[in-house]
């Protein structure tokens, strides 16, 4: 006769088999969702890879475009640099020159008869001047002569208004009396 331990051994045996083929099919739809997972996850990857070959493609394209254009751009900067740097030592240089002033002492200056100037130096004014030293401004401006704008009709009565207010016995030079030079350029309507 068997005895009891026998009967428990196939079912036993049948229980342990229905255990490990339920755990095999646990394992295996794990297996099978890792791998879903994982084609996926490659598929992913795949098409991340063709959209960075296809934007670097793209970029390439376009830097290949623009190459012409940004060097064209760096020689047009390149040459307003260059006219910037002309600008500024220009601006210097004038900057340095001392400014031709127009002198008026006439309230008449302003009137419809024409304007003209009329240089006036006086190259002895240090002495003529006590207290005043030779690098002063005012005995610079006498030494280089001075532009003054007087209304008269005729030159010669223009510089006559000027020796007369600037006389010869006091060290004064008058010189000759030209067209106001500024009432001579066009207005920048007419250019």
């Amino acid at each position: 006769m068997m005895s009891d331990g026998s009967l428990l051994l196939p079912g036993a045996l049948a229980l342990l088999a229905t255990f490990l083929a339920a755990k095999l099919a646990q394992l295996f739809g794990q297996l099978q969702d890792a791998r879903q997972r994982r084609q996926l996850a490659l598929r992913k990857r795949r098409q991340m890879a063709e959209r960075f070959k296809e934007e670097t493609e793209e970029m390439a394209r376009r830097v290949e475009e623009l190459g012409p254009s940004i060097t064209q751009a760096r020689a047009e900067l390149a040459e307003m640099e260059e006219e910037r740097k002309a600008a500024e030592a220009e601006l210097h240089a004038l900057d340095a020159t001392p400014r031709a002033r127009l002198m008026v002492f006439d309230r008449h200056t302003l009137s419809d008869t024409p304007l003209w100037e009329v240089d006036v130096c006086n190259p002895d004014f240090l002495e003529v001047s006590p207290g005043r030293g030779e690098r002063d401004p005012l005995v610079q401006a006498w030494k280089r002569g001075r532009v003054y704008l007087v209304s008269a009709p005729t030159p010669a009565e223009a510089r006559r208004r000027c020796a007369a207010r600037y006389p010869g016995s006091l060290g004064y030079v008058v010189g000759e009396a030209g067209p106001f030079r500024l009432a001579l350029q066009p207005t920048p309507a007419a250019r």
